[in-house]
């Protein structure tokens, strides 16, 4: 099986980056519809998953084809979250497991009736009959509810049940999701009904708080297990998910955090606060390929979560959301930190191969630059969060040194090309420029730009000095 980091697809996903953002969901529209018409198309799986990674870091709205499966789960996608770890949560579900336990219904479960659903469900979708597609859907949701759902092993939480579904591919809390998914559907349109007066996305939700209100407290009062999945769909419509605690405060008639607590609304507060946890940990495991756009985004809206909390709730005498948002900022961090740590010896390893004697470069020496560049961006990244995070000094002193570092490079490349042999002039020129490269990305494209003009004025200098004509004329005319 090819990789993703195989050549061929190496090329595909460097393709598919040069495509606008209409062409990039035409393109995965056409792949959806081979696929559930069961045509093969080679090399289209890391299509498929890169694209869809593209489409969710860019935010656009591009149409699916839904699958008989994405069907089958689309009343738990609010629910759905990144983190596969083994730390459960009330209403969260792991993505991952989704793919293991639709294997599970399929081939042990309800072999039969998954079967007869997916082929109706494929042709009526193929056919243009979402409507149809939708009931279908329903309808085989209700019977994995009575079936499934009332199946002991299922209920009382069978090792049998646990290790098929972790055996179909899927994480350990697999079966505890299932059992999550099971009390959703369950539940499905009393939710439906619920949330049926608010808009499907709330970007700034302050003048609807209210509404939200008095949307959702029936649900305390009559269905107090629906209402607490409502909280969650309600956090999912939102352009920034913390500002459900705006549900809080309209709720409690207050921003004090004590007379939030002591409302039923409360659980709100946590139920953020466990948002931004969760967010946290996917962005330390984000890191751990190095820094990205997707950990900035992430790293974005921990700053602006934080600030919004303690901004809009005034936590004075309230100690416990204070001591686990404090945790929850100090753990961020010391995550930074510890990346900032980091910098200096992957940029001293840039820069000694930039200042080594001329020769053939070394295997891994631009691999070295490249990690060097990436970890100096970092640094530029995490700027406008100093001050949040406690992180000015750290990233005052990281400056400091990384400026002194290229600095004294530079200045033994200048030396080296007004003193050095001709064909090491030549070489360093290529040096010069993976220097400047380090100079941009941590002091700005005008310092690289100085000292790219300084560089080649030596080298001018040199060659009129000497009566070179040209780079190679020098190389042969030294002894």
């Amino acid at each position: 099986m090819v990789g993703l980091k195989d050549p061929p697809i190496d090329r595909i996903v460097a393709y598919l980056c040069t495509l606008s953002p209409a062409q990039q969901a035409k393109l995965l529209l056409e792949l959806d519809r081979k696929r559930l018409k069961g045509e093969e198309v080679p090399g289209s799986d890391p299509m498929v998953r890169e694209l869809r990674r593209i489409v969710r870091c860019t935010r656009a709205t591009s149409e699916r084809i839904p699958s008989p499966s994405r069907l089958f789960f689309d009343p738990v996608e609010p629910f759905l979250t990144g983190d596969a770890t083994d730390r459960l949560r009330r209403g969260r579900i792991a993505r991952a497991s989704l793919a293991a336990i639709w294997s599970w219904i399929c081939r042990d479960a309800m072999a039969a009736d998954a079967k007869a659903y997916s082929e109706r469900a494929k042709n009526a979708v193929l056919a243009g009959d979402m409507r149809g597609a939708a009931q279908l859907a329903r309808n085989f949701q209700d019977r994995v509810v009575n079936l499934i759902g009332r199946a002991r092993t299922v209920i009382g939480g069978a090792e049998e049940v646990r290790e098929r579904l972790v055996a179909c591919g899927g994480p350990l809390r697999a079966l505890d999701d299932l059992r999550e998914i099971l009390r959703i559907l369950k539940l499905r349109d009393v939710l439906e009904e619920a949330m049926t007066s608010l808009p499907a996305r709330l970007p700034s939700f302050r003048e609807d708080a209210e509404k939200a209100w008095h949307a959702l407290d029936p649900l305390y009062a009559g269905r107090r297990d629906a209402w607490f999945y409502a909280l969650l769909m309600l956090m999912s419509r939102l352009g920034a998910r913390w500002q459900l605690i705006r549900l809080a405060i309209a709720a409690a008639q207050s921003n004090s955090a004590i007379r939030v607590a002591e409302s039923p609304y409360g659980v709100v507060v946590s139920l953020v606060l466990h948002d931004l946890e969760d967010l946290a940990g996917r962005m330390r495991a984000a890191l751990k390929s190095g820094w990205s756009a997707t950990a900035d985004e992430m790293l974005w809206d921990l700053h602006d979560a934080d600030a919004g909390l303690s901004a809009e709730l005034d936590f004075t005498g309230e100690t416990r959301w204070t001591a686990q948002l404090a945790n929850l900022r100090d753990g961020v961090a010391q995550l930074l930190r510890a990346e900032l740590a980091l910098v200096p010896e992957r940029l001293a390893h840039a820069l000694a191969s930039c200042t080594a004697a001329a020769r053939p470069a070394k295997p891994g020496a631009a691999t070295e630059v490249d990690a060097a560049t990436a970890a100096l961006k970092f640094v530029s990244a995490l700027q406008p969060h100093a001050s949040h995070f406690g992180l000015d000094a750290d990233i005052a002193r990281m400056r400091a040194d990384a400026s002194a570092g290229i600095e004294g490079t530079t200045t033994a490349l200048l030396a080296r090309i007004r003193s050095g042999r001709a064909a090491e002039r030549n070489d360093c020129l290529s040096q010069v420029e993976a220097v400047s490269g380090l100079a941009a990305a941590l002091l700005g494209p005008g310092y690289a730009a100085d000292f790219a003009r300084a560089a080649k004025r030596a080298f001018d200098g040199v060659r009129r000095t000497a009566g070179q004509p040209q780079p190679a004329q020098a190389a042969r005319s030294e002894p």
